[in-house]
């Protein structure tokens, strides 16, 4: 199984970055893992939030194969246990699912129509969080639900 992260922009902020490249680093003992960069809208007074949220969330639409399992990260969506993460990621590898593609959004969130389009939408926390500490989040969260899978210490 393929995992996916589909996000708008890359990270500015060297410490995301470099936080970012130890935790793929990590993943990949465990799980092929692709980042995929989906180009973000400018915020200007010519175009609304909600255009803009449509625009990016349209492309992350179309850049997910619709063949994968779409989870949408969202502050609206449900909370997981770390375990329960895990336990998703087990089941799609048992099910021989192609592709589980996360889909995280840019400054302003996302669209409600990608939310309606997921297979799960998932919240990290009912806590505001910048998209870029979302993602290195995100990636934590990964790195950890496969050592959770092995048995390993990380999590304890």
């Amino acid at each position: 199984m393929k995992l996916s992260v589909y996000s708008i922009g890359d990270p500015k902020s060297p410490w995301v970055r470099e936080g970012e490249s130890e935790y793929i680093k990590r993943i990949g003992h465990y799980a092929r893992l692709e980042i995929k960069s989906v180009r973000g809208e400018k915020l200007t007074a010519a175009r609304s939030e909600e255009e803009i949220r449509e625009t990016e969330s349209k492309r992350l639409t179309e850049a997910v194969p619709p063949t994968a399992f779409l989870v949408v990260l969202d502050p609206t969506g449900k909370e997981l246990p770390s375990e329960a993460l895990a336990e998703l990621i087990r089941d799609h590898q048992n099910r021989s699912t192609q592709e589980l593609a996360f889909c995280i959004g840019g400054p302003l969130g996302l669209d409600a129509a990608i939310r309606k389009h997921a297979d799960l939408v998932l919240s990290l926390s009912k806590m505001t969080l910048p998209h870029e500490l979302c993602r290195l989040v995100f990636f934590e969260q990964i790195y950890r639900a496969f050592t959770i899978l092995r048995g390993e210490k990380y999590h304890k």
